[in-house]
């Protein structure tokens, strides 16, 4: 029993300093009236344990597709996996997109650092100790943003390219889905409407149980091109943070991500 309680304490760490959030797709390539469906993902390394929807919030999940948008909300289902079932596709290219509320963490100052440095929050970093607060525990409000693409048959429609009016926009210059190994792929990254500019961007892709992971740089204008090195599943992932005036948190932070599969 105390070996048990242990490992779920460890868990129960690991989900809390777990950073990635994304939607991970049961079949990202199905056929037009078939369906598929996904689960809300939070960990390390592109290998994640299951979202806790009882302590986590989903304030928007939608379906866009070329012509329609379909609130999905009422298709969470926690006792099933998927989590969450798509109905029939038409043909083309399908967005989905999650914003999350408001979760709470309380960090010691020497964690907070390290959490601050590993996903490239400069300016927090700045910020704190231009303040004189760098020895003060980190208290954030944290958000999840996040997309998720799918492609039913072989017509490509453009629906990927969809500000869906996030906080946190990861928006791709061409459909991912018409890429093949050793292209390029640019995007676009805006935080509030505005270029997320010289920003930290992860670079996951995962195929035949790997993970490989880049480390790049957004452009003044939020803009970033990654070349597709090879088929499998894609994310590309990033945070902003910002000092909030709050009896609770002393911070805001806006994480974002964009799931694809590359064939």
């Amino acid at each position: 029993m105390k070996k048990l309680s242990y490992s779920l304490i460890l868990l129960s760490v690991f989900l809390l300093m777990s950073h990635e959030f994304w939607l991970e797709a049961d079949a990202y390539f199905i056929q037009p009236g078939q369906s598929t469906g996904f689960n809300f993902k939070v960990g390390e390394n592109f290998t994640g344990e299951k979202w806790n929807l009882k302590r986590h919030r989903v304030e928007k999940l939608s379906l866009l597709t070329s012509n329609k948008t379909i609130d999905l909300k009422n298709n969470i289902d926690t006792t099933r996996q998927p989590v969450v079932v798509l109905p029939p596709l038409e043909e083309g290219t399908h967005l989905i997109q999650m914003q999350s509320n408001n979760a709470f963490i309380e960090l010691a100052p020497d964690k907070f650092l390290d959490y601050l440095k590993e996903d490239g929050i400069e300016n927090i970093i700045e910020y704190r100790e231009k303040n004189k607060l760098a020895q003060t525990a980190g208290k954030e409000f944290y958000q999840r943003n996040t997309k998720l693409l799918v492609q039913a048959g072989s017509k490509l429609t453009d629906v990927y390219k969809t500000d869906t009016g996030m906080p946190m926009e990861i928006i791709p210059a061409e459909n991912p889905f018409a890429k093949k190994p050793g292209e390029e792929l640019t995007f676009t990254i805006t935080f509030k409407k505005q270029p997320h500019s010289f920003a930290l961007v992860k670079v996951w892709q995962k195929n035949n149980g790997k993970t490989f992971l880049q480390n790049l740089y957004t452009d003044k204008d939020g803009k970033l091109s990654i070349r597709i090195g090879a088929t499998g599943v894609w994310m590309i992932s990033t945070v902003k943070m910002e000092p909030i005036q709050n009896e609770k948190a002393d911070y805001q932070s806006y994480w974002g991500s964009l799931v694809f599969a590359v064939k």
